[in-house]
């Protein structure tokens, strides 16, 4: 049964959705889980088209949106979020859905080694996403004041997925979304194990188009592991002109 909420973790909704009702914690936040069948209807169709027991690495999960709708099918999840606000929130949509048993939230930021690392916070409010590892700076590389600065420990995810990689009884495929604002391939270096053992079978992951270095390449590393790019999407209707060129690109491993 679910978790025993208490009230003093602020306001909560309940919406209908086409996997059934969802309870959230919605204090600044709510809007996310009220578009979240909107805004990125790519990623929910990449959710869905899971093969049964999956396992979803999910990278900058914020109040986990998606991490809630992939363990409402059945899928097993770790969802990923530094940001304390952000985290505290995630913790609780999973209490209030009953799906501890599905996903296992952390807060750890990730990166390429393992480290003690100062994360940079333009926001610490509910909801709110950039942060930055080291230096304030945003996906632009533009330079930001942070609301706050906390130093925590780094992993990479080989660190993470070695505990998994040895035991598959509970998921058959693994899937890692990365929407980190600009860390993505610094991110995706410290998978380099599980990619050569061919343990991820699809990838999402956010990029800037107009950052043609930066985005070629993280398509040339996961080239290098037989990775192969099968869509590019964004959706207009929730474009601004800070995020113009901010689309997800969708990689699948070739023979899966």
């Amino acid at each position: 049964m679910p978790a025993i909420v208490p009230e003093t973790w602020g306001r909560r909704e309940t919406m209908q959705s086409p996997v059934g009702d969802i309870t959230f914690l919605s204090a600044k936040s709510g809007w996310r889980f009220r578009t979240m069948f909107d805004k990125e209807p790519e990623t929910i169709d990449w959710i869905s088209a899971f093969e049964p027991n999956t396992l979803l690495i999910d990278i900058g999960a914020n109040v986990g949106i998606f991490s809630v709708y992939a363990a409402i099918l059945g899928h097993r999840v770790i969802a990923i979020e530094p940001s304390p606000a952000n985290y505290f929130q995630l913790c609780g949509n999973i209490l209030l859905n009953d799906l501890s048993d599905s996903v296992v939230p952390l807060s750890n930021p990730l990166s390429d080694y393992t480290c003690f690392l100062p994360i940079n916070f333009q926001s610490l409010d509910f909801g709110a996403s950039m942060a930055s590892i080291k230096e304030p700076l945003d996906f632009r590389n533009k330079q930001f004041n942070p609301s706050g600065q906390i130093s925590q420990l780094a992993l990479t995810i080989d660190d993470i997925l070695v505990h998994y990689i040895k035991d598959r009884k509970n998921f058959k495929k693994i899937a890692i979304k990365i929407d980190v604002d600009g860390h993505e391939f610094t991110i995706l270096k410290g998978s380099f194990k599980c990619l050569s053992d061919g343990a991820i079978d699809t990838i999402l992951v956010e990029l800037p188009e107009n950052e043609e270095q930066f985005v070629m390449e993280v398509n040339l590393f996961l080239k290098k592991f037989n990775f192969e790019l099968v869509g590019i999407f964004q959706n207009p209707k929730f474009v601004t002109a800070e995020t113009c060129d901010v689309k997800n690109y969708i990689f699948r491993h070739i023979g899966t």
